[in-house]
């Protein structure tokens, strides 16, 4: 994703270029901008249709089917003089772009187990800043066809990888196919079929994804009935009857449902505040800030400092994930980010200080902002709702988190010129600090706890 993503970063003075363009004509400035614009909307229309995907083909097959929009994409570039085939080839990408955006949490809130679920959650975002890094190195030291030969050959890896996935075990339960399910938690599980590991997390998971239907059960005919949320394997020397009302569609128990509707509006807010704190409108403004604070250094080296910073906060998450937790991650943060940001502006506004030090409190708010409120809201998003509604949750919040994004985007320009660049940073200090009051007050602690605990945790929460 992050070498799709930053690809025009090195690539747009090559195609401006009247003399060097390996295009039939150069493109102008309405063509640029769709170069970087174009992905966004395939995004929004990857993400629409890859829950239909992956509801009726499951999550291997899904995976194979995005990995192929990023090598028809790749190729159509490859082999092409044409800026509107660059131009379609950019959509097409797109469209795998938003698609791996819910393909990854939900894929790892159905494999994880409770004490990696967040390291893993995080790692893709870790992945894509080590992505980003790859992407800036291969632009400074690599020629554009050497570059997209290996683009090509990345994203024809990426496709073998994807064809060696064993599929999910909650789709093969939902399939009926309880033999490959065991097989597969067995194989994610590093253990036998026939362990008891196993058997418990095959019990758990159908009963996980029965806890949309009401359930009575009757142990003597004679008492009272006592309604469960759960099934429950044989019981011997019992008589039990189960009664069940009509099973309410997934993507209406989302808004319906309070559990549901509590863990939406906690993952929306997490994911708002971290888009309106900034770092989209960062990205496109370090530039600019590292040539002013460090002159003598080359754009191409203050592009990798910035990766490999970027890439130091994810990996902090993945390390302190299952460790310190998700709401010390998110709080301190966002605390260390509205400092960055307060300083930044005043020394903008101000301009007193030394020029270096507006570099470094842009890659430390980078830092602070990745390890965790630019990477916990996913995390959230990947543990907090059951298996027949997540893919509904992820569709809503990925759509969400790109519209917003084109948003800040779009805007910023125009902000700047009504409240300069250090007012917009003094508004991203104060989303910071809002920020910190949403997590203390609202967002649970959710570190090793299994999905029915999470559940139970969130009804708590409603029911106060």
């Amino acid at each position: 994703m992050a070498l799709c993503d930053l690809w025009p970063s090195y690539t747009v003075g090559l195609y401006k270029n009247e003399t060097l363009t390996p295009l039939s004509e150069p493109m102008g400035l309405l063509e640029v901008s769709l170069l970087g614009g174009l992905p966004a909307l395939g995004a929004m229309l990857g993400t629409a249709m890859v829950g239909w995907l992956m509801h009726w083909f499951g999550k291997k097959r899904t995976g194979v089917i995005l990995s192929l929009h990023y090598i028809a994409s790749w190729v159509m570039i490859t082999t092409t003089g044409s800026p509107a085939v660059v131009l379609a080839a950019r959509l097409v990408a797109g469209v795998a772009q938003g698609g791996f955006c819910v393909f990854g949490p939900a894929f790892v809130s159905e494999i994880a187990e409770s004490s990696i679920r967040g390291t893993l959650a995080a790692g893709p975002i870790a992945l894509f800043h080590l992505g980003a890094l790859l992407s800036y190195l291969l632009g400074w030291f690599q020629s554009y066809t050497n570059i997209l030969h290996i683009l090509l050959a990345i994203s024809v890896f990426g496709l073998v990888l994807q064809l060696l996935v064993v599929e999910s075990p909650i789709y093969l339960l939902q399939c009926g196919r309880e033999a490959e399910a065991r097989t597969s938690i067995a194989l994610y599980r590093g253990t036998r079929e026939t362990s008891e590991a196993v058997l418990e997390e095959l019990s758990r998971l159908k009963r996980q994804l029965s806890l949309n239907v009401e359930l009575v059960l009757l142990e003597n005919p004679d008492e009272e009935r006592q309604s469960i949320e759960v099934l429950q394997l044989k019981k011997t020397k019992e008589e039990i009857i189960w009664e069940s009302k009509p099973k309410t569609p997934a993507w209406k128990l989302l808004f319906t449902n309070p559990v549901s509707r509590r863990a939406i509006f906690i993952v929306l807010s997490t994911i708002s505040l971290e888009v309106f704190m900034g770092m989209m409108a960062i990205q496109v403004y370090a530039r600019t800030l590292f040539e002013l604070a460090a002159p003598g250094v080359s754009s191409n080296l203050c592009s990798v400092l910035l990766a490999v910073v970027l890439f130091c906060g994810s990996a902090t998450t993945v390390v302190l994930a299952d460790r310190a937790g998700r709401r010390i991650l998110l709080i301190s943060s966002s605390a260390l980010v509205s400092l960055c940001m307060l300083g930044l502006g005043v020394l903008l506004q101000t301009g007193v200080g030394p020029t270096w030090l507006k570099a470094a409190l842009l890659l430390m708010y980078c830092y602070t902002f990745d390890y965790g409120a630019g990477s916990i809201p996913f995390v959230l998003l990947a543990e907090m709702f059951l298996p027949e509604v997540h893919r509904y949750a992820l569709l809503v919040a990925v759509e969400w988190m790109w519209f917003l994004s084109f948003l800040v985007i779009a805007l910023f320009n125009a902000l700047v010129i009504v409240i300069n660049l250090y007012g917009l940073f003094y508004c991203f200090a104060c989303v910071a600090v809002i920020n910190v009051v949403f997590c203390y007050y609202v967002v649970p602690e959710t570190k090793g706890l299994s999905a029915e605990q999470i559940q139970e945790v969130l009804r708590r929460e409603c029911s106060k």
